[in-house]
């Protein structure tokens, strides 16, 4: 609902048995929230509650019917104990939730239960059911999902408001995925981008008929961008994303979409559609993209955990990455060197040392040691390395001159201290927490 209050003054947000606590600062000189509503209703924002905190007390307000419209406004004020306040707008946000009825259903179940036992007949009668107590219940199915966000940003007193209407439409019943949102600016302007996925393809081979046929159905496979002027449209960007065959959900390629200018959505071919034709319009087809479409970004190979081991960008060099702590994290970046070379690097002990590095509980001495020779031997390689703690997270991170920076947390897991190669301190975080 509020982000980031210490930089602006906002209220701290604590979400607890369903209801939010607010706390507002103290500090005079800063902007605050002045009031909240929270709105109730169907389809317009009734049954508002209203609040008027003052500095440094708590609120408590209800989260609302999350299936209904809700509507949050934020006021903007200065705190001073002999001059009444004025409240100025800043920021409002509408958000509609729509139940979808094309995947709403009642379900009834029966529960019986036996009280005595009876001697059986042949032709049961009215009386052979009455040890029985039987009972219904109705789970309904309801589909639920936010179709509409309006936010409203006014300037610093209060007055020109800046109007962003976002619809999200879900066309498609059989994968439940965002499909197409469409941005209204305060111009009137409208920029829709497209989203399509492998159900959208008929495609019953290749990668992606083997991520339909292993359900793999909410990874997307193209989106576009258009704008709307009067009837025409006008594609602006694209973006295409291949999969591996064989290995379930893994990036082969990403393509951009390379135009000199924008060109109408007649000229584009959509990958699962005819030229000129939108979703909305003629059937799926099999993956075909439009021409234009180049390689952005080509993965090389993966480790046993889906990780990538090697990827190119357009035109530039190859870049490795070395994951350790059984696949979780990245402990190294080479830049400008192959997989092939770095392997070379560690001659006929690779394949132990590699794993060693990827060991569940690999010790920072066992890092350092092998990055400190890759360093040595790829003079022509940029090697950035990187240490963790168990459920913790980055603890320290070498650059390509092997100069090591150190980061220390606190009991709270929180960042306390950024410190030089000589563990002199360079960065001091401190954490006020009043209950």
């Amino acid at each position: 609902m509020y982000n980031n209050p210490k930089s602006v003054g906002w209220p701290s947000k604590i979400t607890y048995d369903n209801k939010i606590i607010l706390k507002m600062p103290k500090d005079k000189a800063r902007l605050c929230v002045a009031n909240a509503f929270l709105g109730l209703g169907n389809d317009t924002p009734n049954q508002d509650e209203y609040f008027n905190p003052k500095s440094h007390r708590f609120l408590t307000i209800d989260e609302g019917d999350t299936n209904r419209t809700s509507f949050k406004r934020l006021h903007r004020y200065r705190f001073n104990p002999t001059v009444a306040y004025l409240t100025k707008p800043v920021r409002e946000v509408f958000t509609s939730y729509n139940s979808d009825i094309r995947l709403s259903k009642d379900l009834n179940y029966y529960v019986v239960r036996k009280n005595w036992d009876t001697q059986p007949s042949n032709t049961p009668s009215e009386v052979d059911f009455e040890p029985f107590d039987v009972a219904r219940y109705t789970l309904r199915r309801k589909w639920i999902y936010v179709d509409t966000i309006t936010e409203v940003q006014y300037n610093l007193i209060g007055a020109d408001p800046v109007i962003t209407k976002r619809i999200y439409q879900y066309s498609d019943t059989n994968h439940l995925q965002l499909t197409q949102i469409r941005t209204i600016g305060s111009d009137g302007g409208v920029n829709v981008r497209l989203v399509t996925y492998p159900l959208q393809y008929s495609n019953s081979t290749g990668s992606i008929g083997e991520m339909k046929q292993n359900h793999l159905v909410s990874f997307p496979i193209e989106s576009i961008e258009y704008k709307e002027l009067g009837s025409a449209k006008i594609v602006l960007s694209g973006e295409i994303i291949k999969y591996r065959n064989g290995i379930k959900g893994t990036i082969d390629e990403v393509l951009k979409l390379r135009l000199n200018s924008p060109i109408p959505i007649a000229s584009f071919k959509l990958s699962n559609r005819l030229l000129g034709q939108l979703p909305s319009e003629g059937i799926d087809g099999s993956f075909v993209p439009d021409n234009r479409y180049s390689p952005e970004i080509i993965f090389g190979s993966y480790d046993s955990y889906s990780n990538p081991l090697e990827l190119r960008l357009k035109s530039g060099p190859p870049t490795v990455y070395l994951w350790g702590y059984g696949g979780q994290y990245p402990i190294a970046k080479i830049e400008n060197a192959t997989y092939a070379e770095v392997a070379a690097v560690f001659g006929s002990s690779s394949a132990t040392i590699l794993n060693a590095l990827n060991a569940h509980n690999v010790s920072d001495a066992t890092i350092n040691t092998h990055m400190k020779t890759l360093r040595d031997s790829l003079g022509s390689s940029q090697v950035t390395s990187y240490t963790y703690g168990p459920l913790v997270g980055m603890t320290s991170k070498t650059d390509p001159r092997g100069i090591t920076e150190h980061y220390q947390y606190d009991g709270f897991l929180r960042l306390k201290g950024v410190l030089d190669f000589e563990m002199n301190v360079l960065m001091d975080y401190q954490y006020h927490y009043r209950p």
